[in-house]
């Protein structure tokens, strides 16, 4: 299964809208109208969720292959990384550019 997330922004540099990617198609999406807060020692939390500082919700399953962008992947690029991820027995390569992703 491929899932994506991405975060586009609004121009005051805002979050605008975020959306959920399962298998290369859009599934859900969200308008944000409230500026997130942007802060140095933010984490990325991958598995499990925090409320309250009480860590809860652990995934009960495997995580691998993860990507994290430093901007929003187009719709097209997301399908394409779906693609190539679905295939049975297929392996990738990351370019350090961010900007393309090969299978081979």
């Amino acid at each position: 299964m491929h899932v994506a997330f991405t975060q586009e922004w609004n121009e005051k540099g805002g979050p605008k809208e975020w959306s959920l990617f399962i298998n290369g198609r859009k599934e859900s999406w969200r308008t944000v109208g409230a500026p997130v807060q942007h802060r140095d020692e933010a984490r990325l939390v991958l598995g499990r969720g925090v409320y309250r500082s009480i860590r809860d919700n652990a995934w009960d399953g495997q995580i691998e292959n993860v990507k994290v962008y430093d901007r929003s992947l187009s719709e097209k690029e997301i399908t394409e990384a779906a693609r190539v991820v679905n295939k049975p027995n297929q392996r990738g390569a990351w370019q350090n550019d961010y900007r393309e992703l090969k299978a081979f």
